[in-house]
């Protein structure tokens, strides 16, 4: 094989094999979607139910949160996933609830606000029935939180494929096959002859016969 066949080998292989890393990311960038896809429906799913369920027992809590799923909602349901226990609710424990769940800012003014909705006046359920909703809003809040949990880390995994793919691939392994030139030839140019300036010649001076 002559160095110029044997070049141009190399720059295929290095090319095959850049190729296949590009389409082992996109396989696994592709296969997340279904997931996160997967996770976000059972998320809603599980937030419809927990709704529906306030809407029989706690029709207070609905009027405090726009969202089920907001760390705020989960906060303050998980300490109190009833009537009666939201009632004994007081600013500073909301408060509390809120801060340890992530929020920073406006913490008084949205406790003070939940406490205002979740103390409304609503029509009350059986003891039996609040019982029974209570446990089953507690559960949801747990399922709910970890589905948040686990979106989450997809959102992270999938942002951090999309900072590699946009990163050219570096094809360093394979780089010392084409890394040489023969005289004449530039293997990077698909070994195009390059011009290669002829020697000087030194002057002869012919001495002068006397």
């Amino acid at each position: 094989m002559t160095l110029a066949r044997f070049a141009n080998a190399a720059a295929d292989r290095k090319r095959h094999w850049t190729a296949v890393l590009v389409r082992v990311r996109e396989t696994r960038f592709r296969s997340e979607f279904p997931r996160r896809q997967g996770t976000t429906g059972t998320l809603d799913r599980n937030t419809k139910a927990l709704r529906s369920a306030l809407r029989e027992y706690y029709p207070a809590a609905l009027e405090a949160f726009e969202s089920l799923s907001d760390r705020d909602a989960l906060a303050v349901l998980g300490r109190a996933p009833t009537p009666a226990e939201a009632a004994r609710l007081s600013v500073a424990k909301i408060r509390s609830a809120l801060k340890a769940a992530g929020r920073q800012r406006n913490l008084d003014t949205r406790a003070l606000e939940i406490q205002t909705a979740l103390r409304s006046e609503q029509l009350v359920a059986p003891p039996v029935v609040t019982a029974a909703f209570g446990a089953t809003t507690r559960a949801a809040v747990a399922i709910i939180a970890k589905l948040n949990r686990q979106i989450a880390d997809l959102e992270a995994e999938l942002a951090t494929h999309l900072r590699h793919t946009r990163t050219p691939i570096s094809t360093a392994p394979y780089q010392d096959l084409v890394s040489f030139s023969a005289p004449g030839c530039s293997v990077s140019s698909g070994m195009t002859p390059t011009a290669t300036p002829p020697p000087r010649l030194a002057r002869i001076t012919q001495e002068p016969h006397h």
